[in-house]
């Protein structure tokens, strides 16, 4: 029995054929078939649409095919595999696909072959009123002389429009073979590089494929918010990676007799599927190891030049190390700043309060940033845990853990369940929970010359958390930066979003906001020597 059916599933939701039906539309996919149907319909010739594998330019293809069919006045050909042994195989493949019979075809020459086909285009267009469309699918594997044929087609026209229009899918890197046929890239009309999906999209996709093959039009399958985060970071992004890893999950979700796709479970997934792959790869450096096994031996018997050149190798070899994945630089204020907690967003608190606010200026004077980017380890360790901070209502894992820690990764993820054995889930929190939020450095100083407007500062995490859902919705975004130093300890600002390039713009920025906030701000442009951030920021 099929999976999709013990799911209460119509339909397969993550087939990796193109099927048209489970298209979806995301901004760039919709935007690129609009543009490459009106040049079509412009009569413009030659349209070039590449991609990164997986980025979903066959499923594009076989949408524009969908789209065109049903206009009778067009007629489409697809040509799914360009790459020919010769100028007349590629010719005679081209004649068949237009409809020319194989009768007329024969043993011809190459100069009758594009007659025939010139021919025919201007019989289709002037006397038929029909416009013709050359579809190429893995245009990458166009041979050169392929292209050259093209461009003579190109040149088959009136004095209004083509006689061919030419819609090339391909890999990214028909860009470099483009480059060295420059006759034949002067006549592209349209080019589109199709990029990966967004967080937002591959969301979008996720449910409205599984909309799609639910019986009643609404999947009873239910993904959590760090699930879907989990299947974005895994994927990149890439459509066909997103589609291969929810197979998998659904497949998951029959033998665990479960509805609902949780990090976990995304991450059970995707080890298991990424061990089965591994297992040759595990052979091969078996294999490897074996043949350096050998050569050892070869270096230790075998003569001297041979073995002192083996040695020099492997001495090099042995130094490389795999850089590790680092996180975005970090925006820490530097030495401690004076503001006030409650009254920077309350107007309702009380004159006596905000008396107690001693603001030291919008400019920080502190020492030079040290040239290093890399945060040197701090003299006393730092703790585990941030803080706490009590679920409220509405509050979403993947939400709170961008707001602290700039980004929900992968790495976060785990330590946060790592520092949280009580929760059952961490995709699951009801309001009263208790969160511990752990301490994350991020592996960069940021750079000397970005500065951030802090608004608000405070020693305690459930503090900062409680300034940042007070902040009104209608002022630039905003966000926690937190940080330690071996004299002060933890401290927490709110900070706006926006980080700037030199004072002067972060001043105007201050100027623009309201007086409550405005008058306790501070510019932090400087930052205190062994710093450790645990705030992952980049300069916008």
């Amino acid at each position: 029995m099929e999976y999709f059916k013990i799911l209460n599933l119509t339909k397969e939701p993550f087939s990796n054929s193109p099927d048209p039906e489970f298209f979806y539309e995301s901004p760039q996919h919709v935007e690129c078939l609009q543009q490459v149907e009106m040049a079509l319909r412009l009569r413009r010739g030659l349209n070039v649409v590449t991609g990164d594998v997986g980025t979903g330019k066959t499923t594009l293809c076989r949408q524009l095919i969908r789209q065109l069919a049903w206009d009778k006045s067009v007629s489409s050909h697809l040509l799914l595999d360009p790459n020919f042994d010769n100028a007349l195989d590629f010719l005679a493949n081209i004649a068949l696909l237009f409809g020319i019979p194989e009768s007329e075809i024969g043993e011809k020459s190459e100069w009758h072959y594009k007659e025939m086909i010139k021919n025919f285009l201007y019989r289709r267009s002037l006397e038929e009123g029909r416009l013709t469309v050359l579809i190429i699918d893995e245009g990458q594997t166009i041979p050169d002389f392929g292209l050259e044929m093209l461009r003579e087609f190109l040149n088959y026209e009136t004095n209004e429009f083509k006689l061919l229009q030419i819609v090339i899918f391909a890999q990214k890197e028909f860009r470099k073979i483009l480059r060295q046929h420059r006759g034949f890239t002067d006549r592209i009309n349209l080019y589109f590089h199709l990029k990966p999906l967004s967080f937002k999209d591959t969301r979008s996709m996720i449910l409205f494929r599984m909309d799609r093959a639910a019986d009643s039009g609404v999947s009873t399958v239910r993904f959590t918010w760090p699930a879907f985060w989990e299947i974005y970071q895994i994927t990149g992004g890439y459509p066909r990676k997103i589609v291969m890893l929810c197979h998998q999950i659904m497949l998951m979700l029959i033998i665990q007799s479960r509805t609902q796709v949780s990090w976990s479970l995304v991450r059970e997934t995707y080890r298991r599927n990424a061990s089965l792959h591994s297992r040759l790869g595990y052979a091969l450096r078996v294999g490897a190891l074996s043949a350096v096994l050998l050569l050892l031996v070869l270096v230790q018997f075998g003569p001297a030049p041979v073995k002192d050149g083996l040695r020099s190798f492997l001495d090099v070899s042995g130094t490389s190390e795999t850089p590790a994945v680092t996180e975005s630089a970090a925006v820490i204020p530097a030495g401690p700043v004076s503001l006030a907690v409650e009254s920077a967003l309350k107007t309702e608190k009380s004159e006596a309060a905000a008396e107690e606010v001693k603001p030291e200026g919008l400019l920080a004077a502190a020492a030079p940033v040290p040239a290093e980017t890399a945060a040197p380890p701090p003299a006393v360790p730092y703790p585990a845990v941030l803080g706490q901070l009590t679920v409220q209502r509405g509050d979403v894992i993947w939400n709170l853990m961008t707001d602290l820690y700039g980004a929900s990764s992968t790495r976060a993820m785990k330590r946060f369940e790592e520092v949280n054995p009580h929760l059952k889930s961490i995709d699951v929190i009801v309001e009263g929970d208790v969160l511990n939020f752990p301490a994350i450095p991020a592996a960069n100083m940021p750079p000397p010359w970005v500065s951030w407007v802090a608004l608000a500062e405070s020693g305690r995490l459930d503090e900062i958390f409680h300034l940042l859902r007070q902040y009104p919705g209608d002022l630039p975004p905003a966000r926690i930066v937190s940080w330690w130093t071996g004299g002060g300890g933890l401290r927490f600002a709110l900070c706006l979003r926006q980080s700037f390039t030199e004072d002067k713009s972060a001043l105007q920025a201050v100027d623009t906001l309201p007086e409550r906030l405005s008058k306790n701000a501070k510019i932090l442009s400087r930052w205190e020597e062994g710093t450790v951030f645990f705030s992952a920021l980049t300069a916008s």
